[in-house]
C-alpha cells in the first residue's frame, strides 16, 4: 500500500458515531429544526416555497415553467416572474434568496425534497447564467491550466442548464445558451489542450489536497479518543472538492484552491479516488 492509499485508508477509518439530522418540514409556519430550519430562514422565499410545495404542482409542471414569464404573487401583493424574484439586480437580495432556497433543500421532508432540490438546482444555475458566470473568455488563446478547466466547467454548466432544464428557459434564453455552447465547444476544441497531461495535473493536485486534509485534521490529535477523521469532516471536505473550494500547498508552499472537478469528475482516476472517499 503506497502512502496515498494509506492516507485514504486513514480517511476512510471513520468514527462509528454518526450525526443524523432529522428530516423536517419546509413549511414556513412549522417549528423547524435544527437551528437552520426555522421559519425566518425561509422568509426571503416563502411565496416560492408555498408555490412549489403545492400538491397540485407536479414535477412535470415544475419542469415546464418558464422563469422569464411565470409569475408568483409576492408578500407585497404584487406578482413577479421567477426570474425577477431571484435576479433582483441587488446582489445581497439575490444571494439571500438563493441561499434561503438552498437551506430549504436541507430542511425538506422526503416527500418535498425532489421539488425543492429541483428548484434550487435550476435557480442557482439560472441566476449564475444571468450574472454572466458562465461567459467563456474565448479571446484567451493561451489559457493556464486553471483558466482552461474553468472554461470547461463553464461549458458544462451551460450544457446542464440547456439540456436538463430546457423547459424553464424562454425561447430567447434557449437560443442564447445554445449559441454560447456551440461557441464554447469550438473554442475548447481549437485550443487542442493535451487533456491527458491536464488530467494528470488535476489528479496529482487532488491527491496532494487529500494528503493535506488528512494531515491537517489529525496532526493536533494527541489523544486516543479520536483515531480518525470524523464523518462530518470528510463529508464537508468532499463537498469542498466538488465545489472547487478545497485547497492544497504548491511546491512553493503557497495555498492554492483546487479547481477542475466538474471538468474531470467523470474521468476514471478521479472517479476511483472520489469513490474511495465517498
Amino acid at each position: 500500500m503506497n502512502n496515498f492509499k494509506k492516507l485514504l485508508a486513514s480517511a476512510m477509518a471513520l468514527t462509528m458515531v454518526a450525526s443524523v439530522v432529522p428530516a423536517v418540514s419546509t413549511n414556513v409556519d412549522a417549528a423547524l429544526k435544527p437551528s437552520i430550519c426555522k421559519a425566518e430562514t425561509f422568509e426571503p422565499v416563502q411565496p416560492v416555497l408555498n408555490w412549489v410545495l403545492d400538491p397540485e404542482l407536479t414535477m412535470d409542471d415544475l419542469g415546464s415553467v418558464e422563469f422569464e414569464t411565470y409569475e408568483i404573487e409576492w408578500t407585497d401583493g404584487y406578482k413577479y416572474t421567477i426570474e425577477n424574484i431571484f435576479f433582483t439586480g441587488i446582489d445581497d437580495v439575490t444571494k439571500s434568496r438563493v441561499e434561503a432556497l438552498k437551506n430549504a433543500v436541507t430542511c425538506a421532508d422526503e416527500n418535498e425534497l425532489e421539488k425543492v432540490q429541483y428548484l434550487y438546482n435550476v435557480v442557482s444555475l439560472y441566476v449564475d447564467y444571468l450574472y454572466g458566470k458562465f461567459d467563456i473568455d474565448t479571446n484567451n488563446t493561451d489559457p493556464s491550466f486553471d483558466e482552461y478547466t474553468k472554461a470547461v466547467e463553464q461549458l458544462a454548466s451551460l450544457e446542464t442548464l440547456y439540456y436538463d432544464y430546457n423547459g424553464n428557459l424562454s425561447n430567447n434564453k434557449r437560443e442564447a445558451i445554445y449559441e454560447a455552447i456551440v461557441e464554447g465547444n469550438d473554442y475548447i476544441e481549437d485550443l487542442d489542450y493535451d487533456s491527458t497531461d491536464v488530467l494528470k495535473t488535476y489528479v496529482s493536485n487532488l491527491k496532494t489536497t487529500i494528503e493535506q486534509f488528512v494531515e491537517n485534521e489529525t496532526k493536533n490529535d494527541t489523544s486516543l479518543l479520536r483515531k480518525s477523521i470524523t464523518k462530518t469532516e470528510l463529508t464537508n471536505f468532499i463537498k469542498n472538492i466538488e465545489n472547487d473550494r478545497a485547497t492544497y500547498k504548491d511546491d512553493k508552499n503557497a495555498t492554492v484552491t483546487l479547481t477542475g472537478y466538474k471538468a474531470f469528475k467523470d474521468e476514471e482516476p478521479v472517479v476511483e479516488i472520489m469513490d474511495e472517499l465517498d
